[in-house]
């Protein structure tokens, strides 16, 4: 279960997620539970490629409640991507980092 704010300044909301891990799959399946979300779902995918790397297929379907907020999103969604991927990564090295320990 994770939570994601969206928005700026007085126009933000936070929604809940269910986020699935599947091990053997390699992929991460997230679907709202509540928030200002009408709905959402979205697919990682991690594809280990030559040389330790690894290509991450992302696909996303969600619409938001707030008609002022939809429109928002819609127009700066490469943005919002964008930090969603940032704010991954981050979390994603910190848990590699401390498996490590």
């Amino acid at each position: 279960i994770a939570d994601l704010t969206i928005g700026k300044g007085p126009f933000k909301d936070t929604y809940k997620s269910d986020v699935i891990y599947n091990k053997k799959e390699d992929s991460i399946f997230v679907k709202n539970i509540k928030g200002p979300l009408n709905h959402l779902s979205n697919n990682w995918i991690f594809t280990e490629k030559k040389k330790g790397f690894t290509e991450i297929s992302f696909n996303i379907d969600f619409e938001i409640k707030n008609k002022f907020l939809n429109s928002l999103m819609i127009v700066s969604f490469q943005f919002g991507l964008e930090k969603i991927a940032d704010a991954f990564q981050k979390r994603a090295e910190e848990l590699f980092r401390n498996s490590k320990n």
